[in-house]
């Protein structure tokens, strides 16, 4: 079992776009400013590219927004989040960054879940990845 914790903001997978002949990916950015933080995690403890089917698990933890009033940030503690970014395009964005690290392709994930949510005030962005192998 692998488990990542990265303490950054939640990332998302941009649409790509085309300009005069070429493919350009607006998130490649910041998947190589996450890729040193998953492979930092995977050398301190030891993990080795892991093979077979995969069972991945995101959780994506939000900031409440500083625009929203007292009462509605204390209701919307712990609770799911509903606006953007799509859950898919978080998911897509972390198996990306992994895929040639962890495992050779993200084609070897069976079996995916994302959970987006938001902490309390006070506490910092962060994101939860485990990898397990399926049996």
């Amino acid at each position: 079992m692998l488990n990542f914790f990265l303490n950054h903001a939640p990332k998302y997978q941009k649409r790509h776009r085309m300009g005069r002949g070429f493919n350009y990916d607006p998130s490649k950015p910041d998947k190589n400013k996450t890729l040193p933080l998953i492979t930092s995690q995977m050398f301190k403890h030891r993990y080795a590219k892991t093979s077979g089917a995969l069972k991945v698990s995101i959780e994506a933890v939000y900031e409440i927004p500083k625009s929203y009033t007292k009462k509605k940030r204390e209701s919307l503690y712990g609770k799911p989040k509903i606006t953007k970014p799509d859950a898919d395009n978080v998911a897509k964005f972390y198996l990306d960054v992994m895929s040639g690290l962890v495992y050779d392709d993200d084609n070897v994930v069976a079996e995916l879940s994302v959970r987006k949510r938001y902490i309390q005030d006070g506490e910092s962005a962060f994101v939860r990845i485990i990898i397990e192998n399926v049996k």
